[in-house]
């Protein structure tokens, strides 16, 4: 029985091309739209994730008066984060942000952007690692090296081992190569992870100022016990620095706080010490309204298509109804027969998609290259429950 409505549905969608044509390639077209946009949200909803300890790891940050909220802290903060809180955090990591460096091989030179990061930090934020191991930065002269770089660096060879001069300052060996930091993490342009014990070591004005809090320059990642931590130990540490500063500097009220890993992307702006919604979530909410819209429309062309079509198909229903179909076999009959239309639409959105995909990624400045199952699933289902009510 369903075979045969099948050759029936098929039978009328290839006679009827002009009619066809029109109805899937408008749905198409809506669909690969608001696929797109859907796989542009999910790309910025997901930010992060890729951390295996995404849930609980956090950034110091302060509000320092009412206008000032950032991320630079003191190097004494560190250790004094680590002996005292030591209850509610795993791990506390000193770094600096993301900065060029250079690199010597012989004759050979290279640029990369990399961190100077304390040696928890490859388990902290769980490095794929692709050979050697994660705590290669016990190692005092050691370096870790992106998949990237390692290849740029030593090609098809083994990297682990290898020695690079950094900043011509120092020997390096390579004690191991991770896998690449997708686009969408806060690290995405990170090359390579060296020792913080060696940016002590090299550079002389920060050994002079290791005890001094009011030298902000470093960022501080902790990882917390529990996810549902964080204000409770927001409020713990808020006056933490209160007694190791000048009056004149106290009298801003400076006000420590851990800012969760999940709000690093879209939940960054702050407004007199209170967040508030950033430019980047009032862009997904605005692509999401018109992703929904350019949907919608598909979906009210394809029913109106649909309905105008039927008028049609009242001889058919005649003729069927006079050799004694039932009322419920017409009605699946023409259900499977705008299924068969929208899963032709769902074949040809998902090929108008990946052919516009690389496009789409130059226009969004997103390196997205495979379509999430969730997200396609999800459009087929608000697509067919659409198609129901026609």
């Amino acid at each position: 029985m369903i075979k045969n409505y099948l050759k029936v549905a098929w039978r009328n969608v290839v006679k009827r091309k002009g009619f066809s044509f029109i109805n899937i390639g408008g749905l198409a077209v809506g669909m690969a739209v608001a696929m797109l946009i859907g796989l542009w949200i999910y790309d910025e909803l997901s930010f992060n994730k890729y951390f295996g300890h995404y849930d609980t790891i956090g950034k110091v940050m302060i509000h320092n008066g009412e206008k000032y909220t950032g991320s630079s802290n003191p190097m004494p903060l560190a250790a004094e984060l680590a002996s005292s809180f030591r209850d509610d955090l795993t791990d506390v990591v000193m770094s600096t942000d993301p900065e060029q460096h250079s690199f010597s091989i012989g004759e050979n030179r290279f640029l990369s952007m990399g961190m100077y990061m304390q040696p928890q930090a490859p388990e902290m934020f769980t490095l794929e690692m692709l050979s050697g191991t994660r705590k290669g930065l016990d190692r005092p002269n050691s370096i870790l090296l992106s998949g990237t770089l390692a290849r740029k660096m030593f090609g098809a060879q083994e990297a682990v081992g290898k020695t690079v001069a950094i900043d011509k300052k120092a020997d390096l060996t390579v004690t191991g190569v991770y896998e690449d930091f997708p686009d969408n993490t806060e690290f995405k342009n990170v090359g390579f992870i060296v020792p913080w014990d060696l940016y002590v070591s090299t550079n002389d004005w920060v050994r002079s100022i290791e005890g001094d809090w009011s030298n902000n320059f470093i960022e501080i990642y902790v990882r917390l016990r529990s996810e549902d931590d964080f204000k409770k130990v927001s409020a713990k540490i808020k006056d933490l620095k209160l007694a190791h500063i000048s009056k004149e500097k106290a009298a801003l009220k400076p006000e420590l706080f851990i800012h969760p890993m999940s709000k690093w992307h879209l939940h960054s702006q702050f407004e007199n010490r209170v967040e508030v919604t950033s430019e980047g979530m009032k862009f997904v909410w605005f692509y999401g309204i018109i992703g929904a819209f350019v949907l919608l429309l598909a979906c009210i062309n394809f029913m109106n298509l649909s309905t105008a079509r039927s008028e049609k198909s009242a001889r058919e229903v005649g003729v069927r109804k006079a050799i004694g179909s039932l009322r419920s076999q017409l009605i699946f009959q023409f259900f499977l027969e705008s299924f068969v239309v929208v899963g032709l639409a769902f074949i040809l959105c998902v090929g108008l998609v990946s052919v516009s995909l690389s496009w789409f990624n130059n226009i969004s400045g997103k390196d997205i290259f495979c379509l999430k199952i969730s997200t396609s699933a999800s459009l087929i289902s608000t697509s067919v429950t659409a198609v129901q009510t026609a």
